[in-house]
C-alpha cells in the first residue's frame, strides 16, 4: 500500500454539535468497527425514523454506487458484489532493533469483531474472561467486572506517576496517542499476567487532527500496537480503542473501547500463533 498522508476530509453535518447525524456515525462504529480504507462514509443531515441516509462507496471500483449499508454490517455482507477490503495503507514506521513489534497486521473484515464496551474495565473483563482467567478475590470464580474494577482501584499513586507507565512500549509508536485510562489499562492487564495489545488508528502525540478518523475518506491507518509500560512478557490480550468526534467547544478528547474477538470458525492469521501455547488461565 502507498504511504499514508494526512489530509483533512471533514464531514459535512455534525461538525460543531452532537447531533443526530454524529450520533449514528459513532454508532455504527461501535456496532460494526471501522471502516475498510478504501470506503467513503457521508453523513446524513439527520437520521430519520426507520433508517439513514448516510452514503458508504467503495473507491477503488469506478462502475461502484452508493449504499445505505455499513461494508461490514449483515446488509454490507450480503450485498452483490461482496464488499471489497483493501489492506491499511502504510505507516512507515521505523524499526526498533531488539524490541519486538505488535505481531498483528490488522485488515478489517469478518476474521475478527468489535463488541464495544461502555468502558475500559468492561472490554479488560472481556478480554480476560474470553481467557478463562478467575477473580483475584475467589480463585473459584470467573473473573468479573467488579473484580477488574477493584484492580484499577488497588493502582497505586507511585504506579501512576512512573513515566514508563505511561510511555508507549513501542520505541517507534511513541510519536502517537495515548487514549484515555489507557496506561491505567495496560498496568491492570499487567497486574492479570498479561500483555496488552491495542488497535487503534494511527494519531499523532500531541493530537493534532484528531478528527481526521471521522474523514469522509482518508482515514488514519489502523494498526496495532503495544500498550504503555512494560509489555511482549507475557500471554497478550486485545482491545480496540477508537476516538470519539471531537467538537469545536469541546476540549475533552474521549475515546470507545472494544474487547476485539476472533472469529472462531475462521480466526485471523495472528491468532492461533498467539494462543495455542496457553491454556485456561488461573493467576
Amino acid at each position: 500500500m502507498a504511504p499514508y498522508v494526512p489530509s483533512h476530509e471533514p464531514q459535512k453535518y455534525g461538525v460543531y454539535s452532537r447531533s443526530s447525524s454524529s450520533h449514528w456515525h459513532e454508532d455504527e462504529l461501535k456496532t460494526y468497527g471501522p471502516l475498510p480504507p478504501n470506503y467513503s462514509v457521508e453523513r446524513p443531515s439527520k437520521v430519520g425514523y426507520g433508517g439513514t441516509s448516510a452514503r458508504y462507496t467503495e473507491l477503488s471500483s469506478a462502475s461502484s454506487r452508493a449504499s445505505k449499508s455499513h461494508p461490514l454490517s449483515p446488509a454490507g455482507l450480503n450485498s452483490v458484489p461482496n464488499p471489497i477490503v483493501h489492506d491499511e495503507q502504510d505507516l512507515n514506521r521505523p524499526a526498533s532493533p531488539f524490541v519486538f513489534d505488535a505481531p498483528i497486521k490488522y485488515k478489517a473484515g469478518t476474521k475478527m469483531r468489535w463488541l464495544h464496551s461502555d468502558t475500559p474495565q468492561a472490554a479488560l473483563t472481556m478480554a480476560l474472561v474470553s481467557h478463562g482467567f478467575k477473580c483475584k478475590t475467589d480463585r473459584t470464580r470467573p473473573v468479573d467486572e467488579a473484580d477488574v474494577r477493584a484492580t484499577f482501584d488497588s493502582i497505586t499513586p507511585q504506579e501512576a506517576a512512573e513515566p514508563r507507565n505511561s510511555a508507549l512500549f513501542y520505541p517507534a509508536d511513541r510519536g502517537s496517542i495515548v487514549f484515555p485510562e489507557e496506561p491505567d489499562v495496560a498496568i491492570v492487564a499487567r497486574k492479570y499476567g498479561c500483555s496488552l495489545i491495542v488497535i487503534c488508528p494511527f494519531m499523532r502525540a500531541d493530537k493534532m487532527g484528531y478528527n481526521h478518523f471521522y474523514n469522509i475518506k482518508n482515514r488514519p491507518p489502523m494498526y496495532a500496537r503495544w500498550s504503555t509500560g512494560q509489555q511482549a512478557q507475557a500471554m497478550p490480550l486485545v482491545l480496540g480503542c477508537l476516538p470519539m468526534h471531537k467538537f469545536n467547544a469541546s476540549s475533552s478528547h474521549e475515546a470507545m473501547w472494544f474487547f476485539i474477538e476472533a472469529n472462531s470458525i475462521d480466526p485471523p492469521d495472528w491468532y492461533n500463533g498467539f494462543y495455542t501455547q496457553y491454556v485456561t488461565i488461573t493467576i
